[in-house]
């Protein structure tokens, strides 16, 4: 699940999930603004992906450590897929990670806006960390680089919806 406060006083409910090992090999690899391969382009690059097998188990605690570094006012610019916003300084309320009864696992963001993709690369990002293909560490480098080739991959939009949007009156 994603949470998002878009900026005019607006707040947004979505759900991530389920999240799965196997993801990582059919995610899209990041790109950079410049570069010719599409933000949605089925290719896998071998530097943010890793073979992973079907019956791995994800390091939950690991993903908690990772996310807990994503909440704050943050410049998320290493976790947009595409350039063009005035300012990629974003505020993230929430950042939780789950597990329902059924074993799937859930990310809650909540955040003031979110970037191109956002939710679907810090979701990647956090998978990676969780099948031990990352340290929770990488969080905070994405952030200090700006940098999108840091971060995990782009995850498919599959599993993700709006739940609901709050407007402040």
């Amino acid at each position: 699940v994603w949470h998002t406060h878009a900026g005019m006083g607006h707040h947004m409910h979505c759900f991530l999930g389920p999240l799965h090992p196997t993801h990582l090999s059919t995610s899209t690899p990041p790109t950079s603004p410049t570069s010719p391969t599409s933000p949605n382009s089925p290719t896998v690059s071998p530097a943010h992906t890793h073979p992973t097998p079907a019956d791995a188990t994800l390091d939950l605690d690991a993903m908690r450590v990772a996310a807990a570094h994503l909440l704050g006012t943050h410049d998320f610019a290493g976790f947009q897929s595409k350039g063009g916003r005035q300012t990629t300084i974003r505020t993230l309320h929430r950042c939780e990670v789950s597990q329902s009864a059924e074993a799937q696992v859930r990310i809650t963001l909540e955040a003031e806006g979110f970037l191109y993709n956002m939710a679907r690369i810090i979701a990647g990002t956090l998978l990676q960390v969780g099948c031990g293909h990352a340290t929770p560490d990488l969080v905070p480098r994405v952030l200090a680089s700006r940098s999108r080739q840091d971060a995990g991959p782009t995850l498919p939009a599959d599993g993700l919806c709006l739940e609901h949007v709050e407007y402040d009156t």
